[in-house]
């Protein structure tokens, strides 16, 4: 059986085709907002250089035919819907500049809407992902390892501290 879910395999593949050219340029537009390009951003490396598209398509192609539904829904109501809820405006997200486009999913986040609010979250979960699969980020999110060897405290086993742990058999005739 191509193309559909093989009974009682439980294996995911998805009934939709690739993302569209529109798709991912939503995928690279959101994702851009959501974590800024340098010098804007906290990070030396733009989101959009690590091809979050391909990751965002990979991710579909992966995934059960409804949650593949469901992220390209995500894209959808984001580019398309969200400008229109937050901003008063028909514009999808494509035609705003860099920082309007940041205030629409800063107003995504701040709704009453509750579908808003999880949708910038499920977005920004999977721009995180893009972000970890890199050293450089990782390293910047973590800090540096030999600095934080530095903070931590050495425990030593004092002498004679076996001595004074009991077994819990020893324990019980001692309590007798």
């Amino acid at each position: 059986m191509s193309n559909a879910i093989e009974a009682g395999r439980g294996e995911p593949v998805s009934l939709l085709s690739p993302l569209s050219s529109i798709e991912a340029r939503w995928v690279d537009l959101i994702f851009a907002a959501i974590f800024p390009e340098p010098p804007r951003g906290p990070f030396p490396l733009a989101i959009t250089s690590l091809e979050p598209a391909q990751f965002y398509a990979r991710l579909c192609r992966g995934a059960r035919w409804d949650h593949a539904l469901t992220l390209r829904a995500a894209l959808f109501v984001t580019a398309v819907l969200a400008p229109l809820v937050v901003l008063g405006r028909f514009r999808t997200l494509g035609g705003l500049d860099v920082e309007t486009r940041e205030r629409v999913l800063e107003g995504m986040h701040a709704s009453r809407h509750y579908l808003f609010r999880q949708l910038v979250f499920l977005l920004k979960s999977q721009a995180a992902q893009v972000f970890a699969a890199r050293p450089v980020i990782r390293a910047i999110v973590t800090g540096d390892a030999s600095a934080k060897r530095e903070e931590l405290v050495s425990l030593r086993r004092s002498p004679g501290l076996e001595k004074q742990v009991l077994t819990s058999k020893e324990r019980h005739e001692s309590a007798a």
